[in-house]
């Protein structure tokens, strides 16, 4: 049988979901922090959760970096590690502070891995980290994959 083309309809569970119920009806809205909270917020006043487009902006390991935006950011990096054979180890992914320069207790991410292969390996990983307005920030090692930042609605 085709696909139908259009729109349909279709019961799903969403027990699990939370909203807020406003006005008349409950209202849900795709990517949006409704604004406002109890009762009486009014369901069609949004917040963007993103204030701008995806960037990739060109980085490198080991240089630290600003937010100074004015909001919160969120960074999204793949990386990988070449590792010898048979190697189990921990690196440290990236750190956020307050201040530059950033140390060992601004870390905030480590990744472990093991290579069981008889010969070196490239072995990826991904991860997210949230950058406070004014903070600094930097993936520590490794070998950028894909950087990615989204700008939050959020300051």
């Amino acid at each position: 049988m085709p696909t139908p083309v259009g729109s349909y309809e279709e019961d799903i569970d969403i027990s699990h979901l939370k909203g807020r119920a406003g006005k008349s009806q409950l209202e849900w809205t795709v990517g949006k922090l409704l604004k406002g909270a109890g009762p009486g917020a009014d369901p069609t006043e949004i917040d963007p959760y993103v204030s701008g487009p995806m960037t990739r902006p060109t980085r490198s390991v080991g240089t630290e970096y600003q937010n100074t935006t004015g909001k919160a950011r969120m960074v999204v990096v793949s990386i990988y590690y070449t590792v010898s054979a048979e190697t189990i180890s921990t690196m440290t992914l990236a750190r956020c502070g307050p201040s530059s320069p950033l140390g060992a207790s601004d870390n905030v991410g480590m990744f472990s891995f093991v290579n069981p292969f008889a010969s070196a390996a490239d072995i990826y990983t991904t991860f997210s980290f949230i950058v406070p307005n004014n903070y600094y920030y930097e993936v520590y090692g490794g070998t950028i994959d894909q950087w990615i930042e989204y700008d939050l609605g959020v300051g």
